[in-house]
């Protein structure tokens, strides 16, 4: 089976992903491969870190594939940065095996994933799915005794599956805000808070907003 028609008889993730390279050529040919995979709901090309962080706040828990080499950033503090900006957001690193780079540095920051663009494509592929999913990846070609991958916690979701931004937009959502209002408050986008509205219903399984403020009152999380 060839691996686009495996992405869309195994994968369904509407995740963005956002590709940031410095090299024109590299981030197209690299948008080129994952928007063929059909693995993404939209791949999105940008070269400064200022488009970077336009796209995160207009994107809902989006995964961001980075080169390992940034000018002008060490890549521990860009994804420091990144976290900064958006916590909800899944970082991947793109690395050759050739390239003399120290994955100790990323010790601390604990990316999501490494992939190896010299291995298969096969491999490469189960990488980005993996992360898709919400798991770690790291390349088998890496030594992964040299990088503690990010586990995500169950202790980030509650036990309806909710993230703490969307708690946040739930409870502003149950006080009466509007979008236009919360997207304000929170310093993003009034799409992103739309996407945030619209997974928390279907996560709660609720139809409107006079359902979630009931099931935020019953939670505790907002005074009748």
């Amino acid at each position: 089976m060839r691996i686009d028609q495996q992405a869309q008889t195994e994968t369904q993730a509407p995740n963005s992903l956002i590709i940031f390279t410095e090299t024109e050529f590299h981030g197209e040919a690299i948008r080129s491969l994952l928007t063929s995979w059909q693995i993404f709901g939209n791949v999105i090309h940008v070269r400064q870190p200022a488009d970077l962080h336009s796209q995160l706040r207009q994107t809902s828990e989006p995964i961001i594939l980075l080169t390992a080499k940034i000018h002008g950033w060490l890549t521990h503090d860009f994804i420091v940065q990144i976290r900064e900006w958006d916590a909800s957001s899944r970082i991947i690193i793109l690395i050759q095996h050739n390239l003399k780079f120290s994955l100790n540095s990323l010790r601390e920051v604990k990316p999501d994933g490494i992939i190896n663009l010299n291995d298969s494509l096969v491999e490469i592929f189960n990488g980005f799915r993996d992360v898709i999913d919400g798991q770690s990846y790291c390349s088998k070609s890496i030594d992964q005794r040299t990088l503690q991958l990010n586990q995500k916690s169950s202790k980030e979701k509650d036990r309806n599956g909710l993230t703490p931004r969307q708690r946040e937009v739930l409870c502003k959502l149950a006080e009466g805000h509007t979008v236009k209002e919360i997207a304000e408050m929170m310093k993003l986008s009034a799409k992103s808070v739309d996407s945030h509205k619209y997974r928390i219903m279907k996560k709660l399984n609720l139809s409107d907003r006079v359902r979630l403020a009931r099931f935020a009152i019953r939670e505790g999380m907002i005074d009748p």
